[in-house]
């Protein structure tokens, strides 16, 4: 759960995003009244974050919109890391720093590892704060005549990159990238689908990150030699891709079927 601020983005669209700070989460039984014999005691659950300003500004004036929002697909973590000394580093050796999504998000395969970047301190001057994350609408939905993102698929997340100073980085170092995805039916309910969200007829999936910076969005292939598919795990990965994230330090990433081919049986239709 998170608690979420309706605020109006820069295009003049309302999006709910996350409450900055620590949230809280408190979970506590309640005794069932005497008498009630048989009955479960009653489950009470809040959330709670401290908010420095209620006011959201733009078009909303003074009203201040806030909701609990339980559907995360990616629970959000970050990690601290700056660059290893010496050779060595080897992927899947344990020697490069990684990152994964936590525990309760709907999504917890996807990954980044970075060759060549050992993990460090918060308090370090020379480290890089990556953070995963849930894809805001704003960052999957094109606004402008961009490629959006499939609506009906979850498997998508934004990783950040900050220096120690909060700025945001532009980190084109190669990464080895996983994207999770899930097959479920109906087909329509699966992350099985086309950049046009049609329902792809086999798991042929690739990685598709959005091209534009800032508030822009268009979603391309993302610029990788090969992608490994794992149908078993429900992941796709692209080795060595550079580019996680531009100027503005943000990378938005996504995994979608490629184009089903028509079978040359099927070119007498054309005739």
């Amino acid at each position: 759960m998170r608690v979420q601020h309706l605020v109006e983005n820069p295009t003049g669209f309302f999006q709910y995003v996350p409450v900055a700070g620590e949230h809280v989460f408190q979970r506590t039984s309640r005794p069932r009244p005497p008498g009630n014999v048989g009955k479960q005691d009653t489950i009470a659950s809040r959330i709670s974050v401290d908010v420095s300003n209620l006011n959201p500004g733009g078009s909303l004036g003074t009203v201040g919109i806030f909701a609990g929002i339980p559907i995360e697909t990616v629970d959000e973590r970050s990690i601290d890391i700056k660059p290893g000394a010496g050779p060595g580093i080897i992927k899947d050796q344990g020697t490069s720093a990684t990152l994964q999504p936590g525990p309760l998000g709907a999504y917890t395969l996807h990954r980044i590892e970075f060759p060549g970047y050992v993990a460090t301190t918060p308090d370090d001057p020379a480290r890089l704060a990556i953070t995963i994350r849930t894809a805001t609408l704003a960052e999957r939905q094109a606004q402008t005549g961009g490629q959006s993102f499939p609506p009906f698929s979850g498997a998508v997340f934004v990783v950040t990159v900050r220096n120690a100073a909060g700025q945001p980085v532009a980190f084109d170092d190669p990464v080895h990238l996983t994207v999770q995805f899930k097959h479920r039916e109906p087909p329509s309910l699966s992350d099985r689908v086309r950049i046009d969200g049609r329902p792809a007829l086999e798991p042929n999936m690739y990685i598709v990150c959005d091209g534009q910076p800032g508030e822009a969005v268009d979603f391309v292939p993302a610029n990788a030699a090969s992608f490994v598919l794992d149908p078993v795990q429900g992941t796709v990965t692209a080795d060595d891709f550079a580019g996680l994230t531009g100027s503005d330090g943000l990378g938005t990433f996504g995994a979608v079927a490629h184009d089903y081919i028509t079978p040359a049986a099927h070119w007498s239709l054309y005739r």
